[in-house]
């Protein structure tokens, strides 16, 4: 923080749209409370303005960024994909038959915050047709090969699909932390073969999506 240079001095510091006066200590040390939300990153750094002697100054400080500052204290989803053995499609009906995994990382700064619900949502043709709750396959997981580094996997899945028509099928895993918020990760897709028999890979996002519970997105860009 800047320290006095001059009796006159006012010192502000703005971030994310909003800017407070630093209040001087007994030290001749200014310093201030920001209120920022958690998934802000319109502001990396925070702008400080000193005026003094009719003069301003500008500085950024580098080493107070706020960018991603909700891994702090959310546990986050690194890797969560369904691994199929076998895809087969028949009859206007898929089924997906292998094992997944889950990583996930808790807080970096605080770690009471956890996952309290994992959820298998799929989607055919932007349309929901299947919700599968995994969170006892998972807390099973966890307590028989003792898990401490958030790593889930060689869990079995198999399910069977109806995709009537051409478009494409999408698995997101869904989890909830105990604060209410939803982490929503890319897991399988699937599309129909072209003529060569070839399965294209639809072009979607695999960042982790944070959203709240009415689906208002947080933290990424909706998958």
């Amino acid at each position: 923080m800047p320290k006095t240079i001059a009796d006159n001095m006012k010192v502000n510091v703005s971030l994310c749209g909003t800017t407070v006066e630093m209040i001087k200590n007994e030290n001749g040390e200014y310093s201030s409370i920001v209120p920022v939300g958690i998934f802000e990153i319109e502001d990396y750094f925070p702008l400080v303005t000193i005026s003094a002697n009719g003069e301003t100054k500008t500085e950024y400080l580098e080493d107070q960024s706020v960018h991603g500052i909700f891994s702090n204290y959310l546990p986050t989803i690194s890797g969560g994909k369904i691994k199929p053995h076998q895809a087969t499609l028949a009859n206007g009906e898929l089924t997906v038959d292998g094992d997944f995994f889950i990583n996930s990382n808790p807080g970096d700064v605080d770690q009471s915050v956890e996952f309290v619900k994992y959820t298998f949502v799929t989607e055919y043709a932007g349309k929901e047709i299947a919700r599968k709750d995994i969170t006892d396959m998972v807390n099973e997981h966890k307590e028989s090969d003792d898990n401490s580094e958030g790593a889930i996997d060689a869990i079995d899945f198999k399910e069977t699909y109806k995709i009537p028509g051409e478009d494409i099928l999408i698995i997101y895993l869904v989890a909830e932390d105990s604060l209410g918020y939803l982490h929503k990760k890319l897991a399988f897709t699937w599309h129909h073969p072209d003529i060569n028999g070839a399965i294209p890979e639809p072009a979607h996002s695999i960042e982790e999506v944070i959203t709240d519970k009415n689906g208002k997105v947080l933290y990424g860009k909706e998958i």
